[in-house]
C-alpha cells in the first residue's frame, strides 16, 4: 500500500515554486434555443434574456469567468429558432460588458479516409468560417474546448455510429491541430483545451492509459500541453469517483487544469429534474472524496433545462450556479468508543450554531444492514412499460466482490403502484450471465430474499418482467436490500424504459452502496460543536457519517470517521518517504508511517502542524510535524489502512535510534523503533513503465524522463534540479560515472532538498545517476 505518498505533496510544493495556484474559474454554457434537427433537441427558451443589463442573474454572473457557446450558433443559422446576427452581436457585446471570456465547444476533426463523416467531433471543416463569423460579429474568441476528439476517433465506442476510427493518439492530435491552427490565423491567442467522457464506460478497458497517451500526443503535435481538460462524468459507473480521481492525477502530473462539467442527465424530462441532478453531481463529487476542480463547468446539451432565468427559481440553470457559489462549510468529526464529537464552521472558521446534524453509522465489515434505497425520475413520454435490472459486474466497468440480499421492490407513479417480493420464489425474474448459480432464493430473519454472491469475474444481469408505467409521470422505485461493505463497485440497480427503437431506450441507475443505521440527530451548540452517544451494540465494525444539509447561503457538509479502534503501526511500517525503505534517517527527513486506525479522517496540510486527521506522531518523545493523513483506505485484502507523512524532528539528532509513536483519538500505538542517521539524503522517485525514475526536473519544473512517457530528457551541459529529503548539504553528483558540477545544494522547504547540477557532456540515453549522500542508484534520461 503506497497511496498518495509524499510525491503528491512534493508535486504541489515544486509547482508552487514556479507559480501560485490559479483560482477556480466558473464556466457557463447554456444551450441556445435552436432546434438541432439531428437530435430533436432545443435549448432554453429564455436564452437571449441573459444578455440584458437587468437580467435576473446578477449573483451568478458576477462569478462566471467564461461564457461558452456552441459553434452551431455561428455556422448553422438555417436551424429553426437560430439566433439572428443581431442576437449574436447583442450576446457578444453583453459577454464583453460582463468581462467574461468567450469560449466555444467545437469538434475540430476532419473526416479522413472515409472515417468520421457525420460523427460528433468531426466538424473541423468549418474552422475558417467559424472563426471569421465570430470576428465579423464582434467576438473575441479566447477559449476552444475541443468536443471529444479522442473519444470519438481514438476509443472503441459501443453503440455509437459511425463507429470510431480507431486512430492512434498521434493521428487524432495531428488531425485536430491542423484545424486549430486555422482558427489561430484569426485568433492567434486562443487557448485550447479538451472535454472527454470519464470514466469511459463501454470503451477500451485501458481507456485511462489511452487518454494519457492522448494528452502527451497533443503536447507533441501542438507544442504545448492542453490548457485544460473538462471531465464529462459518467455517473452511472459504479466507480466513477475513483476513475475521475485517476484522470485528475494524470492531469496534475502534466500541469493540465482539471475541470468537471456539472450537468443533469439525458433522461431528465423537466427543468426540476435536470437542476436537481446537476446539483446532486457537484455535491456527490465534492462532498464525498472529490476535490474542488480548477474549472467548474455548468453546461447543458440536453432538452432541459428550458429556462436559465431567473436565478431565484430553483429549477433554473443560473440557480444551480448560485447553489454552487454558496459559502463553503467545514465539518469536523471524531469517533471514540461509544461517542461521537464534532464541530461545524464556515469557510472563515466561524462556528455555525443551532443547526441540525444528521448522524449515521455505516458498516465497514460483516454482511451489511437492511436498508431502503430509492430511485426517482420521470417516465419518458410515450413509454408504457419498464423493467428492473440488477446489474452485477456487467455494466459500466464494474468489477468487485458482490454479496447482497434483495427483499423487495416497490414501483409507484401517478397511475401505478406495484409491490414485488420473492416470497413465492424468483417468479418472472430472469438471470443472464456467466454465473447464474450465484443467484438463489434464500430466507433469513428479514424474510425471503434474492441472494447474490459473485466474485469480480462473475458477471450477470437479473431482470424483472416488463410492467406497466404511466407516460410522463414522476416515479419512485424503492428497494429494500442488504448490501455488504465489500459490494460497492460491483454494479448498479437500473430502471430501464425500453422503446420500439432500441436507440431511444433509456434507463436510470443507482450504484450499489452499503446501507446505514440512523442515529438520533443532534444540533450544534453556540460554538458549532455537537456530541452524541453511540449505542453499545454499534461500537465496532462501523464508521460514523455526519451530514449538514446546508442552506441557501451555506454549502452542505459531510464527514466520516472510523471508530477509535486501537491504533497500530505495521511491522516495518516506518519508512523513508522518498524510497519507502526501512533505513536510517537524519533529522529533516520526510518519513511515512503505515498502519491501522491512525486517526479519523484524511487531511492535507503544510508541515507546520502536529495533529492532522485526528492523529499525532512523536519521535523520541518529540512531536513531529505532519503534512498528510490518508484516513482509512481500503486495501486489496479488504481491510482499512492508513498512511501518515511527517518530518524527523531536529531535536533527535543526538540519538542513534528512536521510538516512533502515533496517538489517535486518545490512544497510542506500540512504539516502532527507527535508526537515526546523519549525512543521508534520498531522492524522491515515481514508478513508470520505464522503471522507477528519480524526481529530477528541468529549470521550468517539468519532469526529466524518456520521451516514450511524454517527458523531456535532459541535455548534456543542461542544469537540472534533483529533489530529495534528508541531509541537503555537501552532495556530490556523478552521471554515467562522470562528475557533475553542483551549482546549489540546500533546503528550500521543510524536508525538501534541492540539488542543482550540470549534466556532463558526452552522455546520452539512460545513464546512471549517483548522489554521494544517497545509498540508492538512480537513472537519469539524457537526449540521444
Amino acid at each position: 500500500m503506497r497511496f498518495l505518498g509524499v510525491w503528491c505533496g512534493l508535486a504541489f510544493a515544486i509547482a508552487g515554486l514556479a507559480q501560485s495556484p490559479a483560482p477556480q474559474s466558473v464556466w457557463f454554457g447554456p444551450q441556445d434555443p435552436a432546434l438541432r434537427t439531428w437530435s430533436g433537441i432545443s435549448g432554453s427558451v429564455d436564452y437571449m434574456d441573459l444578455f440584458s443589463p437587468t437580467a435576473p442573474w446578477s449573483g451568478a454572473a458576477a462569478h462566471v469567468q467564461v461564457f461558452q457557446v456552441y459553434p452551431s450558433v455561428f455556422v448553422d443559422g438555417f436551424l429553426s429558432n437560430s439566433l439572428s446576427d443581431d442576437d449574436i452581436r447583442r450576446m457578444l457585446a453583453d459577454i464583453r460588458r460582463r468581462h467574461m471570456a468567450l469560449a466555444i465547444e467545437w469538434g475540430p476533426l476532419v473526416p479522413q479516409d472515409g472515417c468520421g463523416a457525420g460523427a460528433e467531433g468531426f466538424t473541423g471543416d468549418v474552422a475558417l468560417t467559424l472563426a471569421t463569423r465570430i470576428q465579423d460579429l464582434g467576438g473575441n474568441l479566447q477559449y476552444i474546448t475541443m468536443d471529444e476528439p479522442f473519444r470519438r476517433a481514438g476509443l472503441l465506442v459501443r453503440n455509437v455510429k459511425p463507429i470510431s476510427c480507431f486512430w492512434s493518439p498521434d493521428q487524432v492530435a495531428a488531425n485536430a491541430v491542423q484545424q486549430i491552427n486555422i482558427v489561430k490565423t484569426i485568433f492567434p491567442n486562443v487557448i485550447v483545451g479538451d472535454t472527454e467522457r470519464a470514466p469511459a464506460a463501454g470503451f477500451n478497458a485501458d481507456w485511462l492509459t489511452l487518454y494519457q497517451a492522448w494528452f502527451d500526443a497533443w503536447k507533441t503535435a501542438y507544442g504545448k500541453p492542453l490548457a485544460f481538460f473538462q471531465t464529462d462524468v459518467d455517473r452511472g459507473s459504479p466507480n466513477w469517483r475513483d476513475q475521475v480521481e485517476a484522470i485528475r492525477k494524470a492531469l496534475v502530473q502534466r500541469g493540465i487544469a482539471f475541470g468537471v462539467i456539472y450537468n443533469g442527465l439525458p433522461t431528465d424530462l423537466t427543468d426540476a429534474d435536470w437542476s436537481q441532478n446537476a446539483t446532486n453531481l457537484f455535491l456527490d463529487y465534492e462532498l464525498h472524496g472529490g476535490v474542488v476542480p480548477d474549472q467548474a463547468v455548468f453546461q447543458s446539451w440536453d432538452n432541459y433545462p428550458k429556462h436559465v432565468l431567473p436565478e431565484s427559481d430553483p429549477t433554473t440553470l443560473t440557480h444551480v450556479i448560485d447553489l454552487y457559489l454558496r459559502q463553503r462549510t467545514n465539518l469536523a468529526l471524531t469517533a471514540t468508543t461509544g461517542k461521537v464529537n464534532g464541530g461545524l464552521s464556515d469557510s472563515g472558521g466561524h462556528p455555525i450554531p443551532s443547526v441540525p446534524i444528521t448522524l449515521e453509522l455505516q458498516p465497514t465489515s460483516g454482511s451489511g444492514v437492511v436498508f431502503t434505497y430509492s430511485l426517482t425520475g420521470t417516465v419518458p413520454a410515450a413509454i408504457q412499460h419498464a423493467q428492473i435490472q440488477i446489474c452485477v459486474n456487467y455494466c459500466d466497468g464494474s468489477s468487485s466482490t458482490n454479496d447482497m440480499s434483495l427483499y423487495s421492490f416497490h414501483y409507484h407513479d401517478s397511475g401505478q403502484d406495484l409491490p414485488m417480493d420473492f416470497s413465492k420464489g424468483i417468479g418472472n425474474w430472469t438471470v443472464e450471465g456467466n454465473s447464474p448459480s450465484s443467484v438463489q432464493i434464500a430466507n433469513d430473519a428479514n424474510g425471503a430474499a434474492l441472494s447474490i454472491f459473485a466474485t469480480p469475474i462473475q458477471k450477470m444481469f437479473v431482470n424483472s418482467g416488463l410492467f406497466a408505467v404511466t407516460p410522463g409521470s414522476s416515479f419512485t422505485l424503492t428497494i429494500q436490500a442488504r448490501i455488504s461493505p465489500y459490494s460497492p463497485g460491483s454494479g448498479v440497480f437500473a430502471l430501464t424504459f425500453p422503446a420500439v427503437d432500441p436507440t431511444k431506450s433509456t434507463r436510470v441507475t443507482l450504484p450499489f452502496a452499503t446501507g446505514t443505521v440512523p442515529l438520533s440527530a443532534d444540533q450544534t451548540g453556540s460554538d458549532g460543536s455537537f456530541s452524541l452517544a453511540i449505542p453499545g451494540d454499534k461500537t465496532a465494525g462501523f464508521q460514523v457519517q455526519a451530514t449538514y444539509a446546508g442552506t441557501d447561503a451555506l454549502w452542505p457538509a459531510f464527514a466520516n470517521a472510523s471508530h477509535a479502534a486501537t491504533p497500530s503501526i505495521d511491522a516495518n511500517g516506518v519508512l523513508n518517504a522518498a524510497d519507502f525503505k526501512a533505513e536510517g534517517m537524519p533529522p529533516g527527513t520526510w518519513f511515512s508511517v503505515f498502519g491501522r486506525n491512525l486517526g479519523g479522517y484524511g487531511q492535507w496540510s503544510t508541515a507546520n502542524t502536529f495533529t492532522l486527521g485526528g492523529a499525532g506522531i512523536t519521535v523520541c518523545g518529540t512531536p513531529a510535524a505532519i503534512a498528510y493523513n490518508s484516513g482509512p483506505v481500503r486495501d486489496s485484502d479488504g481491510t482499512d489502512r492508513w498512511q501518515l507523512n511527517a518530518l524527523i524532528p531536529d531535536a533527535v539528532a543526538s540519538h542513534a535510534s528512536c521510538p516512533v509513536v502515533v496517538t489517535a483519538n486518545g490512544q497510542a500505538t506500540q512504539p516502532a523503533t527507527i535508526s537515526i542517521a546523519s549525512g543521508i539524503m534520498e531522492l524522491f522517485a515515481f514508478s513508470t513503465t520505464a522503471g522507477v525514475l528519480p524526481i529530477v526536473t528541468h529549470t521550468d519544473y517539468s519532469l526529466v524522463g524518456p520521451g516514450s512517457l511524454g517527458l523531456v530528457p535532459a541535455q548534456p551541459l543542461e542544469t537540472v534540479v534533483a529533489w530529495g529529503t534528508g541531509y541537503c548539504r555537501s552532495a556530490q553528483v556523478t552521471v554515467g560515472g562522470k562528475a557533475a558540477a553542483v551549482v546549489f545544494s540546500g533546503v528550500i522547504a521543510p524536508g525538501l532538498c534541492q540539488i542543482n547540477f550540470q549534466v556532463p557532456a558526452g552522455l546520452s540515453g539512460a545513464e546512471s545517476l549517483a548522489i554521494s549522500t544517497s545509498q540508492n542508484p538512480y537513472t537519469l534520461w539524457l537526449a540521444n
